[in-house]
């Protein structure tokens, strides 16, 4: 059955000049299927593995959607069964063709972009050689190009993230005056927290108060895009430290998170900052507590302008309807003092 597999495998696999998108994306998911079956029963040796990779360049530079679906996929059956006996070079040549799916219009691209660059970044052994090209994207002016490359650098932090974010960092802090770039690593930022939500990382203090200081220079920022970018990470990175001991630097980037939702005053906008900054205090509230975001709120509840009222109103609603109605959250509005002050006040 192994060797009828294997000469369907090697029709397959001389079919790659097939000119119609729909027969070509066909063609590439049945080779990846019979590849991951041919996997569990001959060694990858015996499996001409690198030799389908090195071709998968061109088909990978496809436009039509579906035929980078299926190539994609084909490379993450070939990393998970054959990653360490492929040398590194060949995945660098592979990698900067997967970039591109990862900005794809369709979201089931994406995701199968999103995982199969994962397993590349696993099985490459010096993820830092994958980084660098990563980071001389982010100075493109095309924006898409610019948001796949944050994409693919999230994903390469998610598997060494002490060897990867040093050097976000760096290249964030040495291009200061280049925004495009700023933008691009906070964003990839905000990209690892929403994975390393999922996987439960614990967070090390010294790469915690380093994010903190570059998301703290970012929410100061006079560009608005900037600082819609720094709030949406903000909310992602809030997520992530929930339960991890870190309320101190959340506290401090509610500082200076608050000041921007202030500044949006109570009219109604739909602007990307709007949800933004809304996000990054609902994200701040939930990591630190009922009895945190209430401070904040407490000078304004009962203001006798109507206009500062509708401004704190919609979170002391919200911070209600999280902790369990007001019953869960209205103890947090009174100061119980001792003896010398035995009534509750405000």
């Amino acid at each position: 059955m192994a060797s009828r597999f294997g000469r369907l495998g090697i029709v397959l696999a001389a079919c790659y000049s097939e000119v119609y998108p729909e027969a070509l994306a066909r063609l590439l998911e049945a080779l990846a299927t019979i590849l991951d079956a041919l996997a569990t029963e001959l060694q990858p040796r015996h499996v001409p593995f690198a030799e389908i990779l090195s071709r998968l360049t061109l088909v990978l530079r496809n436009p039509a959607e579906e035929v980078q679906a299926a190539a994609v996929y084909l490379v993450m059956v070939i990393a998970r069964h054959a990653g360490r006996n492929i040398p590194d070079t060949a995945w660098l040549r592979v990698a900067p063709e997967m970039r591109d799916t990862l900005g794809a219009q369709r979201r089931r691209v994406r995701y199968r972009a999103v995982e199969a660059y994962g397993w590349v970044a696993r099985v490459l052994g010096r993820i830092e050689t994958l980084v660098g090209p990563l980071l001389s994207v982010l100075q493109q002016s095309d924006r898409s190009m610019r948001i796949a490359a944050a994409a693919a650098l999230a994903i390469a932090a998610a598997q060494d993230l002490g060897g990867v974010l040093p050097l976000l960092l760096l290249d964030a802090y040495v291009t200061e005056e280049d925004k495009h770039v700023q933008t691009g690593v906070i964003k990839a930022i905000g990209f690892l927290c929403s994975f390393s939500g999922a996987m439960k990382r614990v967070w090390d203090p010294v790469q915690v108060y380093a994010v903190t200081r570059l998301l703290e220079s970012a929410l100061v920022e006079r560009y608005e895009t900037h600082r819609q970018v720094a709030c949406e990470t903000v909310g992602h990175f809030a997520l992530a430290l929930v339960d991890q001991g870190y309320e101190e630097a959340l506290v401090h980037l509610l500082d200076h998170v608050w000041p921007n939702y202030i500044a949006l005053g109570a009219e109604v906008s739909d602007s990307h900052l709007t949800h933004a900054v809304e996000f990054a205090v609902r994200a701040l509230g939930v990591a630190l507590g009922a009895g945190v975001l209430h401070q904040y709120l407490a000078q304004g509840l009962f203001h006798p302008a109507k206009a500062v009222r509708g401004l704190y109103w919609p979170v002391q609603r919200w911070l209600g309807d999280y902790f369990g109605g007001m019953s869960g959250s209205s103890s947090c509005l009174f100061a119980l003092a001792g003896p010398e002050c035995p009534e509750a006040c405000l």
